[in-house]
Parts: structure tokens; sequence; C-alpha cells
């Protein structure tokens, strides 16, 4: 989405938007904890019909718990970027509101396959977004107050979905465990975090060492090149619920299956993507065609990694050992984009993006490889 707003900014205009779509979704997912995730491999687990009202407040309130302290380390960020501490301040408002409301009910509406109320939820978010920042955008409020704006209405949509979806509750269904929750929630936030470093530090040390325009190129680029990650992840989650108790047969096939379906979808969204690129090109982000495309290249090992991630975190619930391989990941993409940067300059994100997602495939594949997460 971020991508279609560039159209209507200069690339150092844009640079705003380009860091808050690398700071909002980390605030989110360590506002959360993981225990979304726990919550929905417990669901499909226990194969839970309705759910119960503490799960939702418990899922609820550990966000808010935690605000303060996400507040205070998004003011010390705010002064290492140089950036405006209200805006990280906001956006890390609107990512907690976001992680104690829609991430718990997308994971029950996933977990009970409930596609068509998924899709609802997805698309409600969506358009909410797209019309307070179209308004923001036309009022003419600076590019990061409009872009944050679109994340403020979709926290709201999300906590009054989520009083909806309480009072629709049980207070005599089953209860997870709390305890079970954070001991396999926590270590995914952890994996999360790494991820986010994988996708997001070129950004991050490009705000520190290229120009503002320089910046504001790369995230719009990167936008449309993460359109097949994004695209991936969805289809994805509506398969998740095949992977817990499956044999080592019917596993082998899903794999191959769900392999498959990612280069598919990888396929089909180059041609999409290149079009975003020329289009980004003609307004002004010099070298996106080139850029654009190398980048989109350096997501396919995604389609490699995503049925191994889900092998590992779901049927054995070994959530410690996805936070080892996208450790090592992370670890590669800051020391390639570290030392790539000064001399193949936004190209260099491309480089480590690559080499970071194919170190933490082959992680995962050589610990399923050597037994140490018995299939």
């Amino acid at each position: 989405m971020a991508g279609f707003f560039a159209l209507s900014y200069s690339p150092s205009t844009f640079a705003p938007i380009a860091i808050l779509t690398v700071f909002t979704p980390v605030v989110t997912l360590v506002a959360s904890l993981g225990l979304d995730q726990a919550y929905f491999r417990q669901l499909v687990i226990s194969k839970a019909v309705r759910a119960s009202r503490r799960d939702i407040v418990v899922l609820s309130i550990v966000p808010i718990a935690i605000l303060p302290l996400m507040l205070a380390v998004s003011s010390v960020i705010a002064n290492m970027l140089g950036m405006s501490q209200l805006l990280l301040l906001l956006s890390t408002l609107c990512g907690t509101l976001v992680a104690g409301s829609v991430l718990p009910l997308s994971a029950y509406l996933r977990a009970q396959r409930r596609t068509v109320s998924y899709l609802a939820l997805f698309a409600s978010v969506a358009a909410v977004s797209v019309c307070v920042r179209g308004a923001a955008q036309y009022l003419g409020l600076p590019a990061g107050f409009a872009w944050l704006l679109g994340d403020f209405a979709v926290g709201v949509l999300g906590v009054v979905l989520a009083i909806f979806w309480h009072r629709r509750s049980s207070s005599t269904a089953a209860k997870s465990s709390f305890g079970e929750l954070v001991s396999y929630g926590v270590p995914i936030t952890i994996h999360g975090v790494f991820q986010w470093v994988l996708g997001s530090a070129d950004r991050i040390i490009y705000a520190v060492i290229l120009s503002p325009a320089a910046v504001g190129t790369y995230g719009a680029v990167y936008q449309f090149s993460g359109i097949f990650g994004a695209a991936a992840s969805e289809v994805n989650k509506s398969g998740l619920h095949r992977y817990p108790g499956c044999q080592s047969a019917e596993l082998r096939r899903l794999m191959r299956r769900d392999r498959a379906i990612f280069i598919a979808i990888w396929a089909a969204g180059l041609p999409a993507a290149l079009l975003a690129f020329v289009v980004l090109q003609a307004h002004g982000y010099e070298d996106a065609i080139k850029l654009g495309t190398c980048l989109y290249a350096s997501f396919l090992p995604l389609a490699f990694y995503l049925p191994l991630a889900n092998t590992v975190s779901l049927l054995h619930g070994n959530s410690r050992w996805m936070s080892i391989s996208s450790a090592g990941g992370a670890g590669v993409n800051v020391i390639l984009n570290i030392l790539l940067a000064p001399v193949f300059q936004l190209y260099a994100g491309a480089i480590a993006n690559a080499f970071g997602y194919a170190v933490m495939m082959f992680a995962l594949f050589l610990l399923l490889r050597r037994g140490s997460v018995r299939q």
C-alpha cells in the first residue's frame, strides 16, 4: 500500500513513510509477544469451537501493559535516527492497538477456518487505512502523519471488533494455558524480531548513512518488491492448520505442494512488480526498474523457507529453533549491508536480502536433515 502513496510524493518526502513502514510492524510484533501465534496453535491442536473470554482479555491486555516500555524505547530510537519523536511515539501507540485487537482476532478466525470472516477482516482493515490516509493526504497533512492516521484508524477498528468478539465469546469455553502461550510465543517473537531485522535493517542503515532521497527511493521500491512476501504470507496463513499432527509421508507431500504454490505466486507477481517499477521510475524514483528487479529476485528463497518454517514451528512446536535460524539470517543481512552499501549503494540491500533468506532457509533444512528436530 505504501508503494502507491509513494507516487504522490518525491523520494525525499516519502522517506518518513519508508521508515514508519519498518517501525510500526515491529512494534506490533513485540507488543503481542507472539501470544497470537501461540493462541492459534493451541486452538488448532485443541480444536476449540468457541473463544474463551479470559483468553481474549489476556491477549488484549498484554500489549497495553508493556506500552510504557515501548514508548520509552521509541523515544530513544527517534533520537538515534534523528526523526520526530512524536511520529515514532504515535507509531508505537498504533502498533500496540493492532497487537491487542486485530492479531488475536485474526488468529482465532484462521484457527476456526472462517475464511470469509478472515477475508472480511482483511478487507475492512485495508479499506479503512486507504480511506483515512487518502483523506489525510487530500487535507494536506504531512506525509508521516497522514500515514499514521491510517494505522490509528485500523487500531480503533480492531478495538471495536475485539469488544464485539468478547461479547460473542463464552465464559465457560476451555481456557488456554498462559504459561504455554508465553513459552511458545516469546521465542516466536524473538524469531520475528530477527526476521524483521533481516527484512528492515537495510532501510534503517540507509537512513543513517545515505540521503533522504535514497531512503525514499529504496523504501518505495521495496514496497512493490515485497509483494511476493506479503502474498505468500497470506496464502501460507490460510493453510497453517494442516501442519499440526501431520505424518511423514503426508508432510512431504504438503511441503512439496506449498513450495510449488509459493514459486507460482513469485512468478505470477513478477510482471505486476515490473510494471510498478516502471511507474515509479517515471515518477522520479531513479533506477527503480533495475533496483526493484534485483530486490524482487532476492525474495525467492522464501518459497523454500516457509514450508520448512511451518514444519518446525507448528508440527514440532520448536519455536526456539526458529529464533536461531532467523538470527543467522539477520546477522548475515546486517553485516552484508554495512560492508556492501558503500560500494554498491542501494543494490547492497538486494544482495543482503538474498543471502539472509538463504541462510535462514538452509539453517532449518540442515536442522531437519540432521535430526535435531524429529519428524
